[in-house]
């Protein structure tokens, strides 16, 4: 198979995406992307079809490549590739950026990382003819086919789990809840200083439900290329860790953490606790050799509570509100353990926390199996990719 070389310029007009004024931001429209997420919607768009971008510059993503949605407003952010499609397949040409690994090579950043389209446009890539390009790409959409399946089946379990959680613990319409109703046929609910709720329940402090309460570590061991991932929130996800997005510490530095407690444990409760707190809560599957930095809690429930009842707690919408009123910081804000301890939360009585955890635990169970599934995916794809671009595995007609 031949290949040829080309400047990126060669193939691509490059340009920064443009930031959007607060006021164009709308609930609805077309979807507004920075590069590494959808952050809101507009009435207008500056890209009509799918683009290729590379993010420029901020935390955690510098070197990112992806396909923009259609009809969308880029934010300057990203850098965008507008390829010359007689010669490039825009999603072959992404996957190939991806490999380049891109920070690594052209980051030009002191303080933040960043990307510049003078470095991008001279950087030099191999492609070989369109047919093959096209012929690769329907080799790896079926993989992404099947990873998208599986966070579609993700997303309707844990709807399902947190419909459950909001019907029982918020709405108060709870299995058997027609034995706690006044003469009008409502709920027999008591004063409290969280609002009312029904009788028999109470109000605890977190601290109270909870062996150890507690967040990563504050010192942060330089990285190596091998050894033993370190995460912050930026590497958490709704049901675990992005590992291949974390960077490595020695062998040596993860014991000394691990003689200061600053590791992982089965059933553990980890809280997003700096930046977008509690975005991410979930409970931790397997014990796990990792290091956590200290944007991340740790929380270890004791016996008055269920893992998996006290992390849907946590990510409801109410105490998330209630939480405002718990953090620091204006850039970055950032949850205080001291407070946090004291977060008071209502837990319902025992049975009624177990009869829920049995059904919701199976949900989350099912969830673990299909993100496992989807890791397992994404590096087979991931080892191909090189394989079929260099020939090593050959295409048939």
């Amino acid at each position: 198979m031949e290949l040829k070389e080309y400047a990126i310029s060669d193939i691509a007009s490059l340009k920064y995406g443009k930031m959007l004024a607060k006021t164009k931001f709308t609930d609805k429209g077309h979807p507004v992307f920075s590069g590494y997420r959808v952050t809101g919607y507009t009435s207008e768009y500056l890209y009509e079809n799918p683009e290729v971008i590379v993010v420029a510059r901020g935390v955690g993503g510098t070197g990112d490549v992806k396909i923009s949605p259609p009809k969308s407003w880029i934010t300057n952010l990203s850098i965008v590739l507008s390829v010359d499609t007689k010669l490039v397949d825009k999603f072959y040409f992404k996957e190939l950026l991806h490999a380049e690994k891109l920070k690594s090579k052209l980051d030009s950043g002191a303080s933040i990382s960043q990307i510049t389209i003078n470095s991008l446009e001279s950087y030099k890539v191999k492609l070989p003819d369109l047919s093959f390009q096209k012929s690769v790409r329907e080799v790896l959409i079926k993989y992404d086919n099947l990873i998208e399946n599986n966070n579609r089946r993700i997303a309707i379990l844990e709807n399902m789990a947190q419909s459950l959680y909001r019907e029982w613990f918020v709405n108060f319409r709870y299995a058997n809840h027609q034995d706690n109703l006044d003469a009008d046929g409502n709920p027999k609910l008591i004063d409290s200083p969280l609002g009312q709720i029904p009788e028999g329940w109470q109000i605890v402090a977190l601290e109270e439900l909870c062996n150890k309460i507690t967040d990563g570590s504050h010192k942060s061991p330089k990285s190596v290329d091998v050894g033993v991932p370190m995460a912050s929130v930026k590497d958490m996800h709704d049901f675990g860790i992005n590992v291949s997005k974390c960077r490595q510490i020695s062998y040596e530095d993860y014991e000394d953490l691990k003689r200061q407690d600053s590791v992982v444990k089965a059933n553990d409760i980890l809280v997003a606790k700096d930046g977008s707190y509690l975005k991410h809560t979930f409970v931790v599957e397997k014990e796990l050799e990792m290091a956590l930095l200290s944007s991340i809690a740790i929380i270890r429930p004791n016996e008055k509570v269920k893992p998996h009842w006290l992390a849907y707690c946590l990510r409801s919408p109410l105490v998330k509100e209630r939480m405002k009123n718990y953090v620091s910081g204006a850039a970055i804000p950032r949850i205080i353990l001291k407070d946090f301890r004291k977060f008071n939360l209502f837990i319902p009585p025992q049975e009624l926390m177990d009869e829920w955890n049995s059904i919701v635990e199976g949900m989350v169970k099912q969830c673990w199996n299909l993100v496992s599934r989807n890791e397992n995916l994404k590096q087979q794809r991931d080892m191909l990719l090189p394989k079929l671009i260099s020939g090593q595995i050959e295409l048939k007609d």
